[in-house]
């Protein structure tokens, strides 16, 4: 049995996973969950319906990559050096998988995709397309980023996770809260809300370079070509929804 004095010392070392780690995971668990109850008492169910399954599909990739990349990296660089050159080539190797993984659905929607959506689901499923298009933006730097979290943990970070994920819910919430209730129009308002996370993520991408000692010339040339090519096509696509 452990004694007193052993659970103080541990309850101090991983002190940051009760106070920053849980809250910051209960914020992203209702920052994603909580638009489609909201969503709800405005829309009907077939919009509903719609915007559930589109996100679904948009995040396969972050499913796979976060389970199965994102335990090994952390498992890697939770045992290399701190301040050492082992991090920034495991966050380096991570980071040229998921640069390209992460573009992916928003080429496939931003190139055609939601036409091809439309086209299997059926005529009725015709707004499932252009919230497609509106998640893409979101869906991008949120499959970056999510293998690559256990970083600030590493670091004991933990702290800035939790601001970033207070902001993204409180920030993305809101807005979809007042688009829907003065506006009452469901694109506007996933709009709104998937630029605002979009926003966010990409600060925490900006962290995670930081911390993993990163610079923009440690990324695919060809990954950084196809991230402009996807998030033009998709502007342009989501300016002609309208």
């Amino acid at each position: 049995m452990p004694n007193i004095l052993e659970i103080k010392t541990t309850l101090i070392r991983h002190r940051y996973f009760p106070l920053y780690d849980a809250p910051a995971q209960l914020l992203s668990f209702a920052a994603f969950n909580l638009p489609l109850i909201i969503l709800s008492l405005y829309f009907s169910m077939a919009d509903i319906g719609c915007y559930s399954m589109i996100l679904q599909l948009l995040l396969i990739p972050m499913s796979f990559i976060g389970s199965a990349m994102g335990k090994v990296y952390y498992k890697q660089i939770s045992v290399a050096p701190k301040y050492g050159e082992d991090i920034k080539r495991l966050t380096i190797q991570s980071l040229r998988l998921t640069s390209y993984i992460s573009i992916l659905p928003l080429l496939f929607i931003a190139l055609g995709g939601d036409y091809i959506l439309v086209a299997f689901l059926g005529a009725k499923w015709h707004m499932a397309g252009n919230i497609a298009l509106c998640l893409a933006i979101w869906s991008f730097p949120t499959v970056l980023t999510q293998p690559m979290l256990s970083i600030f943990r590493v670091y004991s970070r933990q702290s800035y996770l939790l601001v970033n994920n207070l902001v993204y819910f409180t920030l993305g919430i809101t807005s979809i809260i007042i688009t829907a209730s003065i506006f009452h129009n469901l694109l506007l308002s996933v709009l709104l809300f998937a630029i605002i996370g979009a926003i966010m993520k990409f600060c925490l991408f900006y962290k995670i370079m930081r911390l993993g000692k990163l610079s923009i010339s440690n990324l695919p040339r060809i990954a950084l070509f196809l991230w402009a090519i996807g998030i033009i096509c998709l502007s342009v696509r989501i300016y002609y929804i309208w």
